[in-house]
């Protein structure tokens, strides 16, 4: 902000050198609240989440799990942002936090993601997950669970209203997955997971399985230091390898 200020002459550029030398305050050295950790997201929790879900959200969850995704990405995926390269599918999102410094995202589609995606169908300008197509997938399967007959009144109706927008947004997304964690875990210390510990628990499992730089490639971080935080401490990897010290001298 300072910067800012400083480029326009609302403030001297000796104000800026001053402000960049005061150190920031340092976690649990005062009274200030830290910011809160985002952890990952255990999988158990989001299997259980999953049944109280919409049937639409729940796939925005396994997709962002399965790749990594921001959850903006998820909300803004389009048909027509989907591309095969040499034999590979991505996503382009249109909108991402690096393309201001000119980088191009691109989110890798694996066999589960494409499987998921054919139960849905759209031009290549839709979103593809819709609340009011969501809403009406809904309605439509409570009519076809009824029991009663439509000859005793149970005729679905015909001018009947749907509201919901086009896509879904961040927090419509969070909301949903809340009101599911209340339903589940109600009385339980009100535990919620929120859509962004999906993204840290396959950052997690990528760097098992690949390492760190694979992380950053993965969800698109521009830098290294930020993989490793969303990667956090990887206690399955350093278990593993603890495991295997000292195993030479053992006798």
């Amino acid at each position: 902000m300072f910067r800012w200020a400083a480029q326009r002459e609302y403030i001297q550029p000796d104000q800026l050198v001053s402000i960049n030398t005061i150190q920031g305050e340092e976690k649990g050295r005062s009274k200030a609240k830290p910011a809160r950790d985002v952890d990952a997201v255990p999988d158990d929790h989001v299997i259980l989440t999953l049944p109280h879900l919409p049937e639409t959200v729940a796939d925005m969850v396994r997709l962002q799990r399965f790749t990594g995704m921001r959850p903006q990405e998820v909300c803004d995926i389009k048909f027509g942002d989907i591309q095969t390269i040499n034999g590979d599918i991505y996503f382009y999102p249109k909108h991402h936090k690096t393309i201001h410094k000119g980088k191009i995202r691109a989110v890798p589609l694996n066999a589960n993601v494409l499987s998921l995606l054919n139960n849905y169908k759209g031009t290549a300008d839709e979103f593809i997950f819709s609340p009011k197509k969501s809403r009406e997938r809904q309605i439509a399967i409570r009519t076809f669970k009824r029991v009663t007959p439509p000859s005793c009144g149970s005729k679905p109706k015909k001018d009947r209203i749907i509201k919901g927008g086009d896509h879904y947004t961040s927090c419509s997304y969070r909301r949903a997955i809340y009101r599911a964690c209340d339903r589940l875990f109600f009385g339980i210390n009100g535990y919620k997971w929120s859509p962004n510990q999906l993204r840290h628990a396959a950052a997690v499992e990528i760097d098992s399985e690949h390492g760190i730089e694979a992380v950053g490639a993965a969800l698109g971080h521009s830098k290294i230091a930020i993989s490793r935080r969303y990667a956090g401490q990887n206690l399955k990897l350093a278990t593993k390898a603890v495991g295997r010290v000292g195993a030479a001298i053992v006798g």
